[in-house]
Parts: C-alpha cells; structure tokens; sequence
C-alpha cells in the first residue's frame, strides 16, 4: 500500500469538498492507517473504534451480514464510516453545510478511487490487521459512558445501511 498515494488521495477528496472537514483509513480493528487530517489521532481512533462497535453488535443484533456505511447528523455536522475495501474502512468528518448529497457522491467515487489503489497492491498488507472483535477501549481505560445522557447530545439521526460485512 502506497500510503503517499492514499494520503494524496483523501487530500484531494478534502480539496474537492470543502466541507469534509476530516478523513482517514482505519482498518478493522481500529487502528488508523493513513495520516489521520483534519481529525486527531485519538479522536480517529476512539470514532473508528465505536463505529466498528456498532457494526458488530447491529449485525449480531438483526443476525445480518454486512454493513455498508453508518452515518451520524449533530448540529455541527455528519461523520460518516463507510467500508472501502476488504477491512478497510474510510472515516469522514464533515460540515453541516454540505450537501449530502454531493458528500455520498464524493465519498463513493473516492471508495472506487481507494479499491482500485488496493487491488494494485498486494492484499497480504491486510491480512495482519485481522480481528475477530475490535476493541473500543483498552481494558485498563475507565469509561464514563454510564453517565452518557442523550439530551445533552446533539446527534439528531443514525443511517445504517447493509450490506455484508462482519458476518457473525
């Protein structure tokens, strides 16, 4: 994997939609790929990891065996998780102004841009980044999610669409 050539790549999705305010690759268990823009590394991680979460548990849940995309809306924007290639998953932070519908665009035709960059690379680079159940935190990190309250969130709506992925 050219990570040059994958960074120039997410650069230029950024540079055509002034409105991505962040992106990065994340594989399957969680660990960032590219060099996280516009988004720090933790944050990356910490979205990658609770997303990979959800997937998981959504497929456990409905006993389904792909997820496409999620998609979260807040008042100050959307982040969108979208598989791009085989454990391979494309994070994106953008602004509430954009178009969602230019946005969807534009992130598709960057996955067809990011898969053909894969297929010209051995898939072996992959194959090391296996998990059979991604973990959101370290089991010595505490979490306050038990004092999480909804209300004071500004998350309006939740897209999940299927589509194959993490078969239980």
């Amino acid at each position: 994997m050219n990570i040059k050539r994958i960074n120039a790549l997410l650069t230029e999705l950024m540079n055509i939609c002034r409105e991505i305010e962040g992106s990065v690759l994340v594989s399957s268990d969680g660990q960032l790929l590219t060099e996280a823009i516009g988004i720090d590394n933790q944050t990356g991680q910490l979205l990658a990891g609770t997303f990979l979460h959800l997937m998981q548990n959504t497929c456990q849940e409905f006993d389904d065996s792909e997820i496409e995309s999620i998609s979260l809306k807040g008042q100050d924007g959307y982040v969108i998780f979208t598989s791009c290639y085989s454990e391979v998953f494309l994070l994106i932070k953008a602004s509430h102004k954009v178009s969602v519908g230019f946005l969807k665009r534009e992130i598709e035709l960057m996955s067809k841009k990011l898969q053909t960059e894969f297929q010209e690379t051995s898939s072996s680079v992959f194959s090391s980044y296996r998990s059979t159940a991604p973990e959101l935190l370290n089991s010595s990190t505490k979490t306050g999610s038990s004092k999480f309250n909804r209300n004071e969130r500004s998350i309006q709506t939740t897209s999940i669409r299927y589509r194959g992925l993490f078969k239980s």
